[in-house]
C-alpha cells in the first residue's frame, strides 16, 4: 500500500517548494496547506487531502521551472501565485509513514536526523495546527492520545536546511 509522508514547519520553511519539487519527481500531493491526519478508521493514522492546489512563492516557482505570470496571485501586492494540482492530486486518504520537521539555520549544508522520545511528541504538538483552539474546546486529552498514537506508529525527522537559500535538488537527492 502506497504511504504518505507529512513535512511540516515555519511559515517559510520550504513545504510548498518540497513539494512541488516532489510531484516533479512523480509523486502525488495530499494536500499543500492542511491536511486531518485521523486513526478512526484505520489501525494506523491516515492523512486524508485538504484541497486540490499550492501556493508557492515567485522564486521557488522560477526554480522548479514555472511562469509565474501564467498562474493567479493568491493576493494582489503578495508575489506568491495559485497552481492548481490536477491530477497530482490524490483526493483520497493513504497511510502516514512519516513526518519530517523542516527548520533553517545560519550555515550551509543539509540536516535529516530522527527526533525520538519526548522531543517527538513535543514536536508533533508544537505543529499543530491552531493548538489554542483545541485547549479552548477542552480537547487536549484526545489531543495528546492522537499524539501519542501518532509518535508510537510513525517515524518523525527533522530537517535542517540553510537560512541562505534552498538548495531543492541537493534535499531531494539526501537519503
Amino acid at each position: 500500500m502506497i504511504k504518505s509522508l507529512y513535512f511540516s514547519g515555519i511559515s517559510g520553511a520550504g513545504k510548498s517548494t518540497l513539494a512541488a519539487g516532489l510531484m516533479q519527481r512523480g509523486y502525488q500531493l495530499l494536500s499543500d496547506d492542511i491536511s486531518v491526519v485521523s486513526l478512526d478508521k484505520h489501525p494506523t493514522p491516515f492523512v486524508y487531502a485538504g484541497y486540490p492546489g499550492m501556493k508557492l512563492w515567485v522564486d521557488s516557482m522560477l526554480k522548479l521551472g514555472f511562469k509565474p505570470e501564467n498562474y493567479i496571485r493568491v493576493r494582489e501586492k503578495l508575489n506568491k501565485h495559485h497552481l492548481s494540482i490536477g491530477s497530482d492530486f490524490n483526493p483520497a486518504g493513504m497511510p502516514l509513514k512519516g513526518i519530517y520537521m523542516l527548520q533553517t539555520r545560519n550555515s550551509d549544508g543539509i540536516i535529516i536526523e530522527p527526533i525520538k522520545g519526548i522531543e517527538k511528541f513535543n514536536a508533533l504538538k508544537n505543529n499543530t495546527y491552531r493548538l489554542n483552539f483545541i485547549k479552548g474546546i477542552g480537547n487536549t486529552e484526545s489531543h495528546f492520545r492522537h499524539l501519542s498514537a501518532i509518535a508510537t506508529s510513525c517515524d518523525v525527522k527533522r530537517i535542517t536546511r540553510s537560512s541562505k537559500g534552498f538548495d531543492l535538488n541537493r534535499l531531494l537527492n539526501k537519503n
